[in-house]
């Protein structure tokens, strides 16, 4: 039931019926959906302790956040009423999160609710308008968004869409052996689709970076150098043809603005330097004659105002905390290698859609941290810690998985087996084995000149005998180095915020 719990509150969370469906608006769904994970989680087999809660170097850092969080409010009862709900939400997709088949599971439903709404925006550029996005897209001079509180713009549906492109091939081509392409081309026609109608220049910067890094992930040194030489190159050269990428200057209008706003928060930031509080932070300055109230579009940049350099450096800590993860952890087969692939593009884009829209309040910040620190928990987790109730668990949801990709991944018909020589065998031929031989494969094993003998079992590499008895990922806490990394990134995003401010 947890894990139900957190699957619906991702549904809720992209597709939100409650702000298009009339008569939901009032069901306060996503409390129920919180009051569930709950107590589903409390109650789940083996219950929950704080040991559970507090297991790898990802749930210290988080604790530490909203202790920051707190102690730098000016009112401390509601904010705590305010954003307890998004770093429990944290702790419960942690530990809910608890084998490969649930991560597997969660992540291909991330994908697919992201091509759902990027269909159904998609949809109402053809008359098929089911949560009145048309109107909304007016108002947006003819870019594409929802009628959703979340993508009720064109920059943040642009950036939500664009990762369901990297998704979409890892989840259902990527080592799947037999696979229906066109399905998985359809899915990633209607992302791009849709990315393409909303002409956020943001989202096409991201699009690109994302594709390309997710490709070198992982790969020989030459491929990643190829790869990166056609992206600053071919790559680079196609988005610029790609609507309003002719217009990226600080003459755009809307870039003007948004420098304003970063301007306020840098002084803002710089005056308060513990932050003015968790979501106390507008960007207010004068433009044309009169005062304007902007958002920041950008989560370093509100996080450095609201929180100021402590709160930015630990929201920092939780990113290099994901990226050292799915860096260092070392799978062990493709299942493995197939979710690291899909949290490093989640992580990644989430990142560099940082310096252009505002999510730092956002659920999304908190269950891609989340993921992340379940995957480190089961990277580091021997097999012979998990418990028969986790093994049978996990091999049911496999099962299940594999029907689910039935229609997608097709089983391949099997070979024809060896028919039965015709007529009476001769004695010479069933001396000699043949007929063994014909109805056999022709394995050392199974020759009956070798019954009872026992072949010995071979491998690749004599590592991956150990890899199976040994945590795959040795990082279990924040030394001295950690720190001082994400000092230096600290750094580098003040450094790069007010360049930006200065020559762009």
């Amino acid at each position: 039931m947890d894990f139900k719990a957190i699957q619906f509150f991702l549904f809720l969370y992209f597709v939100r019926p409650q702000d298009w469906i009339p008569g939901l608006g009032g069901a306060h769904l996503v409390m129920i959906n919180m009051l569930w994970a709950v107590g589903a989680t409390l109650f789940r087999p083996g219950g929950l302790t704080l040991s559970t809660l507090f297991k790898t170097p990802h749930d210290w850092v988080m604790l530490i956040y909203f202790g920051w969080v707190l102690w730098t409010s000016p009112d401390y009862s509601a904010t705590f009423q305010d954003a307890k709900g998004l770093f429990l939400f944290y702790y419960i997709t942690m530990v809910t999160l608890s084998s490969w088949g649930r991560m597997e599971k969660f992540l291909r439903l991330w994908t697919l609710l992201l091509v759902f709404i990027a269909a159904l925006a998609l949809g109402s550029e053809f008359g098929i308008d089911l949560t009145g996005a048309a109107a909304q897209t007016a108002l947006q001079r003819g870019r594409l968004c929802l009628n959703t509180w979340m993508l009720d713009n064109a920059n943040a549906l642009g950036h939500t869409a664009i990762v369901a492109i990297p998704l979409t091939y890892f989840t259902f081509m990527w080592k799947r052996g037999s696979v229906n392409y066109i399905t998985a081309l359809a899915m990633i026609f209607i992302a791009g689709g849709c990315v393409f109608y909303t002409q956020s220049k943001g989202a096409f910067m991201v699009g690109l970076a994302t594709l390309a890094c997710s490709q070198i992930f992982g790969r020989p040194r030459i491929v990643q150098l190829t790869i990166l030489a056609l992206a600053l190159t071919v790559g680079t050269a196609a988005v610029t043809q790609l609507p309003r990428m002719q217009t990226l200057s600080r003459s755009d209008e809307g870039i003007q603005g948004r420098l304003l706003a970063w301007q306020n928060a840098r002084d803002t930031m710089k005056e308060h330097p513990y932050g003015v509080g968790w979501k106390n932070f507008i960007a207010h300055f004068r433009w044309e004659k009169e005062w304007v109230d902007l958002a920041t579009h950008g989560s370093y940049v509100q996080v450095g105002a609201a929180l100021g350099y402590g709160g930015l450096y630990l929201y920092l800590g939780v990113l290099y905390c994901g990226f050292r993860t799915v860096f260092q952890a070392r799978t062990r087969n493709d299942e493995e290698e197939r979710v690291r692939r899909m949290l490093f593009c989640l992580l990644l884009s989430y990142t560099l859609s940082n310096w252009m829209i505002d999510r730092a309040y956002h659920t999304e910040f908190f269950v891609i941290a989340a993921s992340i620190a379940a995957f480190h928990r089961l990277t580091e987790r021997v097999d012979s810690e998990q418990s028969d109730e986790e093994k049978y668990l996990e091999n049911h949801e496999k099962a299940l998985d594999n029907e689910f990709l039935e229609a997608v991944e097709p089983e391949p018909r099997p070979s024809p087996v060896p028919a039965l020589p015709a007529g009476p065998v001769s004695a010479a031929a069933a001396n000699s084995g043949m007929l063994m031989m014909t109805t056999m494969p022709a394995d050392p094993i199974r020759d009956p000149r070798d019954f009872g003998k026992i072949a010995p079992m071979q491998f690749d590499d004599e590592d991956d005998v150990e890899d199976d008895n040994k945590p795959r990922i040795s990082w279990r806490s924040i030394g001295v180095v950690d720190l001082a990394i994400i000092g230096v990134l600290l750094y580098f995003v003040l450094q790069a915020w007010d360049y930006i401010l200065v020559h762009f």
